[in-house]
């Protein structure tokens, strides 16, 4: 007989019901597909993909191995049927003494990763044999990559998925470990294994002769993932609003739920800072759940910058200042109250905006600029021996190019030669 020790049994056959079509993420999930037959301890890559997550060493046990050492049912740990088909996986969940420790965990990709505030109910069955003591957590681990790690210390993360009652001490039926997970979108492998340190593993006192009391033994089989529609829980965000500056969000939801904001933010509530749409996802242990969405609008613009705060404009040209139309209201020092105004004139013009909310100015120097004014070098001059001519301008007439390609706004002659210079500037 197969009893099923989990908080969530009526809530399961629900799902079952509702998704019987769902497709399990979890390749190879009974172990029955193999590259060989277990020979003896160790094996699990065997039972590809699975394989350990850190350097220590789980077994695979299957009725066609060669030896008893890792058969089914029978075997060098108990006696026990696999849950389904012929074969299971055996981790440690803890061994020796502190100095040396050795926690086991097997790993395995996901056929696809999964997705963004998508829900998915991960379970897997375990069973303890019965001349070894419980643990009272054992759990499941969702990453992005990988997860490995060197040696045989324990793996110390938060699984998502956790056993909840009690000590894992059935020596006769496959227990039942599952729970819900709202993705964040990527992950792609699952590692089941104990994700507690050496000392905040607990073990229950059962009386089995050392060395099994110490040395926490699981087989485990048919281990699942599978995306679920969250629906059955009634979630209400507020009605679109529009604010100055910023807007908490404060949901209407049932106790004891799971949050996920568009954001990525787990908490309760979300303040924000920013016009948008804003979605959130509640969900409980058993995927149960329900959305709602608000759109928020922040209305307080930036403040009103005319920039640069200063510039030149050609004689006859126009300055054109283009501003947002839909920050507000405009007034400029004239009393116009375009979002767009034009400058012909030098002098500082000014403008105010009135977003709804508050008040910001700017100002702008404008001035007018004519191309440079004719000038002459002279007529064409005869240089006696031992003499010498130099030209001497206003440095602020523009920029100076000499037929050399020198730029000084001066320049002596001493020897015979034609020269010339040009005197431009952003106008002429």
């Amino acid at each position: 007989m197969q009893t099923r020790f989990s908080f969530a049994s009526s809530i399961m056959l629900v799902l079952l019901c509702l998704d019987v079509s769902a497709q399990n993420l979890v390749p190879n999930p009974s172990f029955e597909t193999f590259t060989s037959c277990p020979t003896s301890f160790s094996n699990i890559n065997d039972a590809e993909p699975w394989r350990s997550a850190t350097g220590a060493t789980p077994d695979y046990c299957n009725a066609c191995a060669f030896t008893w050492v890792v058969d089914v049912p029978n075997n060098y740990w108990g006696a026990q049927d696999a849950h389904t088909g012929v074969a299971y996986a055996g981790i440690l969940a803890r061994w020796g003494p502190p100095t040396n420790q050795w926690f086991e965990y097997i790993e395995a990709p996901l056929n696809s990763a999964m997705e963004f505030g998508k829900a998915y109910h991960i379970q897997f069955w375990v069973s303890l044999p019965g001349k070894y003591c419980a643990v009272d957590r054992l759990g499941a681990y969702i990453s992005t990559g990988q997860l490995y790690q060197e040696g045989a210390d324990p793996i110390l993360l938060t699984p998502q998925v956790e056993s909840n009652m009690g000590f894992l001490n059935d020596t006769l039926n496959w227990m039942l470990i599952e729970g819900c997970y709202v993705a964040d979108g990527g992950e792609d492998h699952i590692t089941i294994g104990n994700f507690h340190s050496y000392e905040d593993t607990n073990i229950e006192n059962c009386g089995a002769p050392y060395p099994f009391n110490v040395q926490p033994y699981y087989w485990i089989d048919d281990v699942s993932v599978q995306k679920v529609p969250l629906t059955g829980l009634e979630v209400d965000l507020p009605d679109d609003v529009s604010v100055c500056y910023e807007y908490t969000i404060e949901p209407d939801a049932p106790p004891d739920v799971h949050y996920l904001w568009s954001t990525g933010s787990t908490q309760p509530t979300l303040t924000v800072t920013q016009s948008g749409l804003y979605r959130l996802t509640i969900y409980d242990d058993l995927c149960n759940g329900g959305k709602d969405s608000i759109e928020v609008t922040i209305t307080n613009q930036p403040d009103v910058v005319l920039n640069p705060e200063d510039t030149l404009i050609c004689q006859g040209e126009n300055l054109v200042i283009s501003l947002n139309p839909m920050a507000g209201d405009y007034e400029w020092d004239d009393g116009s109250d375009d979002a767009t105004y034009s400058i012909s004139s030098a002098g500082t013009y000014s403008v105010t905006l009135d977003d709804g909310c508050d008040l910001s100015e700017d100002e702008i120097e404008v001035g007018v600029l004519d191309p440079p004014a004719p000038f002459s070098l002279g007529s064409d001059s005869i240089l006696c021996t031992g003499t010498e001519i130099e030209f001497m301008f206003d440095p602020s007439l523009g920029e100076f190019t000499w037929q050399d390609g020198s730029h000084d706004p001066y320049i002596l002659i001493y020897q015979e030669g034609t020269y010339a210079l040009t005197i431009s500037n952003m106008c002429g």
